[in-house]
């Protein structure tokens, strides 16, 4: 029976978690900083829930309380953000909340406001909602870049986090087409190209879709070549099974062995927050149940009637609207085809890739839809020829949601 390990982890369904809620990644901890600390630029890439923003932050996190002497740290989730005068907005705003830069930026922030009262009066959201109103397509990119200057002007170097940042990307092609994201791209380019030891700035861009594919379908792929990407894969077996086993041993329940084995076995591919969601199901279980102990018989029910059925319309519903999203409309519907047709588990390769493109439209590029599900970690390429949709938590959701579709 497990539960005799001394390592212990509290429980968190929170989409990001830091400190003594961060578990693991320690090589992958050590790797990144490092280059942030090179002056490298980085793309954190992997598919969604695997933990992103989280390492983001957890870096952040070391260097201010290991290295706050020299280093600041600005973490902007920008999803929201439709355009470049709303990124720097946003940018600007958390800036202003920092307290290494509340005083540098109040010049700034005077000459976007165009105001004659003192910018230490206005609030914060009232600052948020004056920078939206004065910031736009003719003057966001200037005043944008004098913001960046103002960063690279401390005496600290800065770690600087555009979280979610292909959302953006996304958005700003839907409202302003081709050009506004070259032109977003432009912007970031000066920071981007240099990557040399003690960079005054050293960027990290992250975001669950998939920034690379997006850009090469509309040839901007050069823009973003200076920046190292970085990413971040799935657990292996072995440490999914010790944070299950960490989580279970900070309650008063054991749980049989064959029970950890069984959960593992079905969730196939072994991402932190579908971990920590198979443990507060399971858990929440035991509480209803008056339970203490755990059996393979208890994890079956609960993977079955909890996890496949309750929880598996939002959690594919959340996926297929981030799939639409970079996918547009017309090769979504592409996608769910093609993803319906693969959910069996049997593989495509070329030869039916063809096939399946003159059933559906031959104007629909399917070797992109392809490169795309790779990218998020849906399909395993087996070889040059041929994917298959993983084995995974995933699959099975996708098995239910198809049948009722």
């Amino acid at each position: 029976m497990t539960g005799g390990a001394v390592e212990k982890l509290k429980s968190t369904e929170s989409n990001t978690v830091t400190g003594e809620a961060f578990y693991n990644r320690e090589v992958e901890r050590r790797l990144i900083r490092e280059k942030i600390e090179n002056g490298t630029h980085l793309l954190l890439t992997g598919q969604r829930r695997m933990g992103k923003s989280s390492l983001a932050r957890e870096i952040g996190r070391a260097l201010e309380d290991e290295k706050g002497d020299e280093w600041n740290y600005i973490f902007v989730d920008i999803q929201s953000c439709l355009s470049g005068a709303e990124l720097v907005a946003r940018l600007a705003e958390v800036v202003y909340q920092h307290s290494g830069f509340k005083n540098k930026i109040k010049s700034w922030l005077a000459s976007v406001l165009k105001q004659t009262e003192k910018v230490e009066q206005i609030s914060v959201s009232d600052i948020s909602i004056k920078l939206t109103n004065n910031l736009n397509a003719g003057n966001w990119q200037l005043k944008g870049r004098e913001l960046l200057q103002e960063i690279e002007s401390s005496e600290k170097r800065t770690y600087l986090v555009f979280d979610e940042f292909p959302d953006v990307v996304n958005k700003v092609h839907a409202n302003e087409g081709v050009k506004g994201v070259e032109t977003l791209l432009d912007w970031l380019r000066p920071e981007i190209q240099a990557s040399v030891p003690n960079q005054k700035i050293s960027i990290l861009l992250s975001g669950s879709i998939g920034l690379e594919p997006v850009l090469q379908r509309l040839s901007l792929s050069n823009k973003i070549n200076n920046l190292a990407i970085y990413r971040l894969k799935p657990w292996k077996r072995t440490i999914a099974k010790n944070c299950l086993l960490a989580l279970v041993n900070y309650r008063d329940i054991t749980v049989d062995e064959a029970a950890i084995d069984y959960l593992l076995d079905e969730l196939g591919v072994y991402i932190p927050f579908h971990i920590q969601r198979t443990w507060a199901s399971l858990y929440t279980y035991c509480q209803e149940e008056e339970k203490h102990r755990v059996t393979i018989e208890d994890a079956q029910y609960v993977f079955k009637h909890i996890i496949l059925k309750s929880e598996s319309d939002s959690m594919i519903c959340h996926y297929e609207e981030r799939l639409e999203e970079t996918l547009g409309e017309q090769y979504f519907l592409i996608a769910i085809k093609l993803l319906d047709k693969m959910c069996t588990g049997e593989p495509l390769n070329v030869g039916a890739a063809s096939e399946f493109k003159k059933e559906n439209t031959a104007d629909i590029d399917v070797h992109y839809i392809l490169k795309v599900l790779t990218h998020d970690g849906d399909l395993d390429e087996e070889d040059d020829d041929a994917w298959v949709f993983n084995d995974c938590l995933l699959r099975k959701w996708w098995q239910k949601r198809k049948n009722l579709r």
